[in-house]
């Protein structure tokens, strides 16, 4: 009985892992700027579409980042402009770069700056005990209160 060979069709992942360990290989061998040259249009439209839609992959950034960057060192921007695909690298490229400078501005606020959140959190919590016809501190001189960081402060009524 003759056996009849079956095909093997590669998965999608399997066809990403295997362009980004050719490119890394390449990046390696220190080759890719000369694998990069001399590409037409729609070969440079091919690879700016790779870049597109595998940018966002955290095994796949630094492999697009650095195809990117040996692109844009081996073409002028002349020729480049005429590749639909490198105005859209582009703008993804901006926008990420935004929304990451917006996120760090964020985080710092967060971080170097966490007891104005925590007065700003306790400040009315303050003001709505004192504020109250019934509560016993507007006859005292002094308050205490529990702030967030389960800590005992005094807080002076006048």
């Amino acid at each position: 009985m003759a056996r009849s060979k079956r095909k093997i069709i590669p998965t999608p992942q399997y066809c990403l892992n295997l362009a980004l360990a050719v490119i890394r290989e390449l990046i390696r061998r220190d080759t890719l700027a000369a694998a990069i040259a001399g590409r037409d249009n729609r070969q440079l439209e091919y690879i700016f579409r790779f870049i597109y839609n595998n940018i966002w992959r955290k095994d796949a950034a630094a492999v697009c980042l650095e195809l990117y960057h040996c692109i844009l060192n081996t073409y002028t921007a002349e020729e480049l402009m005429d590749i639909r695909g490198f105005v859209k690298v582009n703008r993804l490229l901006e926008l990420i770069s935004s929304n990451l400078y917006s996120l760090s501005r964020i985080v710092d606020k967060i971080v170097y700056q966490p007891h104005n959140l925590l007065q700003s959190k306790s400040e009315p919590v303050v003001e709505g005990i004192h504020s109250s016809p019934l509560s016993s501190s507007e006859y005292s001189t002094k308050c205490e209160e529990t702030s967030p960081t389960k800590k005992r402060r005094k807080v002076n009524v006048t």
